[in-house]
């Protein structure tokens, strides 16, 4: 890196661009969903979803995870039953935590949000070309492996 000052709120820092593109990311995103059911979706939500998506989890684990309050994931959770993609049980002997589960209906919404991020990622390797891209996504996957432990 140079050993110039930079000024912590350049537009430049790795940290904006990389919340810029994700500002992008979102909004196509939400240009994918226009006109279906999945419309107004919250990026909260999806967030809950995907977390829940990837093992068995209970609420309180969603919270701490996602460092948000438990009455957050709680209302993240109400919308996605609403939507009918996931399911909340109660758990055994624990009056107030319960289990999620993802619904038939989520696994398919999975299925097609997978698709629209690779629709996605094809537009931004369009733009970068596919050596470039492939690089760029590999160098953000070593990033994250290499921090991860640290959330």
């Amino acid at each position: 890196m140079d050993d110039k000052t930079e000024n912590p709120s350049d537009v430049e820092s790795i940290r904006t661009l990389v919340y810029f593109l994700g500002l992008v990311i979102d909004h196509q995103f939400r240009e994918l969903r226009r006109g279906t059911p999945y419309e107004r979706v919250r990026p909260s939500d999806i967030r809950v979803f995907v977390r829940a998506s990837h093992k068995p989890t209970t609420i309180s684990s969603i919270a701490r995870e996602l460092h948000i309050s438990r009455q957050a994931a709680h209302k993240s959770l109400i919308r996605l039953q609403e939507l009918g993609v996931v399911e909340v049980l109660a758990l055994e002997g624990n009056r107030r935590d319960k289990q999620v589960k993802i619904t038939r209906r989520g696994r398919m919404a999975g299925t097609t949000a997978a698709q629209q991020t690779y629709k996605i990622e094809c537009g931004l390797a369009e733009v970068l070309g596919e050596d470039v891209w492939r690089s760029f996504h590999d160098s953000i996957k070593k990033l994250v492996q290499a921090f991860a432990k640290d959330l």
